[in-house]
């Protein structure tokens, strides 16, 4: 397989957003908070910038606990609540890859642990089923003054998992961003048509049987984005869309490069015909098949095809 890595300028010549930058618009005044659970280290940031010629735009990064507006904090930073410093890898990727395409904006990395101590009792930051991510988009929405323009979240389970009493607490989180004009983008999920069973081969353990959409991300008040793959691996025109070595300021795309679902599961129909397979039933069948009757000596291939087996895909679904 080829596997291959992409940098802000890819993006930027991608989608257009050179052409929005040469125009002045890099996302400066903007604040873009993305809500988690966890932390990052603040210096991957500055990291990721400099490597991509970024500080050019003047963005900042800040993280914070957001206290809701009154009553007990109960936001505590995750590091303290955890005892470490956490470096997470979705904390570093929604962060960072906001710059990537808002390089002038403000960053805020708004986390709260998904539990807090008070007086040397620990509780439960909230009883919706989002936790840490539900309290600190929350209390950011309450805010009195400086709330985001925008926020992001990363995270999800499906509706079909999600308590009614949560469900009913996010739209109305959602609803209220809505009506004090901030922006709510929220990812549909890595999981394809199951979104709850993230990387789970598809075979209905765990009770991982469910059509089921983002409970997080359902909401009329939001945006839910999902993930695209590049189609010129499977159409064989690499050598179209992306230049033989990187440019001076990193990334090798020459244009737009044409898209199809991410799909990383036996259901890809376009990879399954590519394969030489007649349907993505065809394909699934034989990536079980392999692994119901796998080699003597395991293989890497075999690991490859239980692979195929997973929910990992963009996700979408029917929602209730």
């Amino acid at each position: 397989g080829v596997i291959r890595g992409l940098v802000p300028n890819d993006l930027a010549t991608m989608y257009g957003v050179s052409t929005i930058r040469g125009n002045g618009v890099t996302g400066t005044g903007v604040t873009i908070a993305v809500v988690e659970d966890s932390d990052m280290v603040a210096a991957d940031w500055t990291n990721f910038t400099t490597t991509f010629n970024l500080t050019k735009f003047g963005g900042s990064f800040t993280q914070v606990n957001p206290a809701p507006s009154s009553g007990v904090n109960n936001c505590e930073d995750p590091d303290a609540y955890y005892g470490d410093t956490q470096d997470d890898g979705e904390a570093l990727l929604d962060a960072e890859w906001s710059t990537a395409i808002a390089p002038g904006a403000n960053i805020v990395v708004a986390s709260c642990s998904d539990a807090y101590e008070n007086n040397g009792n620990y509780y439960e930051a909230t009883s919706n089923f989002f936790g840490g991510v539900f309290v600190a988009a929350t209390n950011l929405i309450n805010e009195s003054s400086g709330r985001p323009d925008i926020i992001s979240a990363s995270y999800g389970f499906g509706e079909q998992f999600t308590d009614s009493a949560s469900k009913t607490g996010i739209d109305l989180m959602w609803a209220q961003a809505d009506a004090e004009g901030i922006s709510v983008f929220v990812s549909t999920g890595d999981s394809g048509s199951n979104p709850s069973f993230n990387g789970a081969v598809i075979n209905g353990q765990s009770g991982n049987t469910a059509v089921d959409a983002n409970s997080f991300a359902t909401s009329p008040n939001d945006t839910g984005v999902g993930g695209t793959d590049l189609a010129d691996i499977i159409d064989g025109t690499t050598s179209k869309y992306f230049a033989a070595t990187p440019s001076a300021v990193g990334g090798s795309a020459l244009s737009y490069v044409p898209e199809i679902p991410w799909n990383e599961s036996c259901g890809n129909g376009v990879a399954a015909t590519s394969l030489g397979y007649a349907s993505a039933v065809a394909f699934c069948n034989a990536a079980l098949a392999y692994t119901k009757k796998p080699p003597s000596t395991p293989t890497n291939l075999q690991y490859y095809e239980n692979v195929w087996q997973t929910s990992e895909a963009g996700s979408g679904g029917p929602s209730m």
